[in-house]
């Protein structure tokens, strides 16, 4: 599974995806359009976010399945974009995952 963590994260966190096999791609300084064009060349499954705002651009071109924000709530994700193209959406406020409003592609 390739995981683009396009945010600031832990680098126990890094380790513990790689851990369980992710390959894992830390670019933290990624915004906007160069945000959007990883996405669609790394082919990534899984963006984490923390701040980061997550636009309909990034999410329509590319095949992610499962967008993960690091922090509470889903403020910075374009939800209606997200509806029909990312099959789960997650937040993890402090240390602990809690499933948020989900999108199921079918």
């Amino acid at each position: 599974m390739k995981v683009l963590v396009a945010d600031r994260f832990e680098q126990s966190g890094i380790d513990g995806l790689t851990n369980v096999g992710c390959d894992v791609s830390y670019q933290p300084d990624l915004k906007d359009a160069a945000l959007a064009e990883v996405i669609r060349e790394t082919r990534a499954d899984v963006l984490v976010v923390r701040g980061t705002p997550v636009t309909a651009e990034m999410l329509e071109g590319g095949v992610l399945s499962l967008v993960v924000r690091a922090g509470a709530g889903y403020n910075t994700v374009d939800v209606a974009a997200a509806s029909g193209r990312v099959s789960t959406f997650r937040t993890a406020p402090g240390k602990t995952p809690s499933l948020s409003p989900s999108w199921h592609s079918g």
